[in-house]
C-alpha cells in the first residue's frame, strides 16, 4: 500500500512539475506575442508615416497646368478637410462644366474655401467669410434672392441627411461673360457642425 501511494505521489509530482513547464511556455509566448504586438504597431505607424510622405511628395509634385477641370476638382476634393462635404451633384455640375479654361483656377478656389472651414473649425478664421474671400481675390455672396424665388429655387435645393436646405452662399471665381467660363461654387451653411456642404460647382446657376 505504501509503495502504492508512493507511486501516485510520484506522479502528482511530476504532473506538478509538467503543468509548471506548460505554464512557464505560456508565460514565454505571451511576452513573445506583446513584443510582436508592439512591433506590428510600430510597423502600422511607420507605414502610415510612409504613405502621408508619399501622398504630400504626389501633392507637391502635381502639375497643376497640365490637369483637366474634373482632374482638379478630384484634387481639391482629396485635400479637403472632413468639414466640407461634397455632394453627388457638385460632382455632376463638374462634369457638365468640362470646358472650363482655368482649372488651375477651379482648384485654387476650393483649396481657398478648404482652408476657410479649417480656420472656421479650429477658432482661427478670425473675420467673416466676405472679408476672407475678398483678401484673396474672390467675391463672395451671403444670400441669393433666386434661390429662394418662386420660379428658380428648386435650383438651389439639396438633400442633407435626409433634409431639404437651400444653398445660397456662393463664390464668384470669374465675372466672364459666356456661361460655360463662369465659375461658381455655392453651399450650404451648417452652424451647428460647423461643416460646409458644397452642391455645386460650376456655371452660376439661374437667376
Amino acid at each position: 500500500m505504501a509503495e502504492y501511494v508512493g507511486s501516485l505521489e510520484s506522479e502528482v509530482t511530476s504532473t506538478r512539475a509538467e503543468r509548471a513547464g506548460f505554464h512557464q511556455q505560456i508565460a514565454d509566448l505571451e511576452e513573445v506575442a506583446e513584443a510582436l504586438r508592439a512591433q506590428l504597431e510600430d510597423t502600422k505607424r511607420s507605414f502610415n508615416t510612409y504613405s502621408e510622405h508619399i501622398e504630400a511628395e504626389k501633392v507637391e509634385d502635381v502639375d497643376l497646368e497640365s490637369l483637366d477641370v474634373a482632374a482638379a476638382y478630384r484634387l481639391a476634393r482629396k485635400e479637403a478637410p472632413d468639414n466640407l462635404v461634397f455632394l453627388s451633384e457638385a460632382d455632376d455640375s463638374v462634369t457638365a462644366f468640362s470646358s472650363y479654361k482655368s482649372p488651375r483656377r477651379l482648384y485654387e478656389a476650393l483649396t481657398a474655401l478648404s482652408e476657410l472651414v479649417a480656420a472656421w473649425k479650429n477658432d482661427e478664421l478670425g473675420t467673416g467669410f466676405g472679408e476672407y474671400f475678398a483678401a484673396r481675390g474672390y467675391e463672395y455672396s451671403k444670400n441669393n434672392p433666386a434661390a429662394t424665388a418662386r420660379r428658380t429655387k428648386r435650383h438651389y435645393q439639396r438633400s442633407v441627411d435626409g433634409e431639404v436646405v437651400t444653398m445660397q452662399p456662393h463664390l464668384k471665381v470669374d465675372q466672364a461673360s459666356s456661361p460655360d467660363q463662369c465659375l461658381r461654387i455655392y453651399w450650404w451653411r451648417d452652424d451647428a457642425t460647423r461643416r460646409l456642404v458644397v452642391g455645386h460647382v460650376g456655371r452660376h446657376l439661374p437667376d
